[in-house]
């Protein structure tokens, strides 16, 4: 089992109150100013809504090193705190061949669990995801969370203005991406492009899987207390990050945003504050 690998990645099996839970290894990303957001005079991709470029501050918090796994994932599931993804249609260009080109055109739950420890994907929605953070918060008693897309960009560039997680040119090999390596429904293992980690040392921030953060799709300048934070409905869509294996390099930029509800693509990723609770989210 690959339950196996997740160990030597740094990840520990434990049972609280009878109930098995995979924490996984969190890397502490420190507080500070950056500059959020992209200057089309310097990045020649950057879209209206990356704009106005500005600066923020954010206070240092964890977050996961690697995206929350199907093996993780399970475990919610086992206890029945999240539902099942469903089946989802995973269809590819015309034209588009070679390895990892000849799956079935339904992912299942029954085959994302043949691979525990590919990123966890085709949830029903963001809701989903938020309600295995309130799970293992109240299983651990620790604050674990959905990041915010200004934390998010935080981990990904750091203190600078790089395009990418790695730098500022695109390289296929540092990806999970149908422009470079290619696995099962396009996706891959976590941890296998340790070149593409962040300052921070953060992996598979681009490609593989889009990652969902706790923020509504608004415009910027990014505000935390303007509402943005605080999403109630299913319907409404939270701002998420990355790219995925089918997203083109632009996509994938430290900068780039998407509000896309559910797709066989989405997953997420966790984050940990360090002391006090998080603004927003109630369901």
């Amino acid at each position: 089992m690959s339950e196996e690998r997740l160990l030597s990645l740094g990840y520990e099996i434990q049972h609280i109150q009878g109930v098995k839970v995979i924490l996984r290894p969190l890397v502490l990303i420190p507080g500070g100013s950056f500059l959020l957001g992209s200057n089309p005079a310097t990045d020649l991709e950057s879209l209206s809504d990356e704009r106005p470029q500005h600066q923020i501050m954010v206070q240092e918090f964890f977050l996961a090193k690697y995206p929350v796994t199907v093996a993780e994932y399970q475990c919610a599931v086992d206890a029945g705190a999240v539902s099942v993804p469903e089946p989802q249609v995973f269809a590819y260009a015309p034209g588009e061949t070679g390895p990892g080109f000849h799956q079935p055109t339904i992912l299942t739950w029954e085959e994302q669990q043949a691979h525990p420890d590919f990123p966890v994907r085709a949830l029903k929605n963001w809701v989903e995801a938020y309600r295995y953070t309130q799970w293992l918060a109240a299983l651990t008693g620790q604050s674990w969370r959905l990041p915010t897309e200004a934390e998010w960009e935080r981990a990904a560039k750091g203190t600078d203005t790089r395009r990418y997680p790695w730098g500022n040119a695109w390289d296929p090999e540092r990806v999970q991406s149908r422009w470079g390596q290619r696995g099962i429904w396009g996706g891959g293992p976590i941890g296998t492009h340790p070149g593409g980690a962040s300052p921070y040392g953060i992996e598979d921030l681009a490609g593989n899987v889009s990652e969902w953060t706790s923020s509504l799709y608004r415009a910027y300048p990014y505000d935390p207390w303007d509402g943005r934070e605080d999403p109630h409905m299913p319907e409404e869509y939270v701002v998420s990050r990355g790219g995925s294996w089918l997203s083109g390099p632009s996509e994938m930029r430290t900068t780039a945003r998407d509000d896309e509800g559910n797709w066989v693509n989405g997953g997420f990723r966790l984050a940990c504050s360090l002391v006090g609770d998080h603004i927003g989210w109630s369901l």
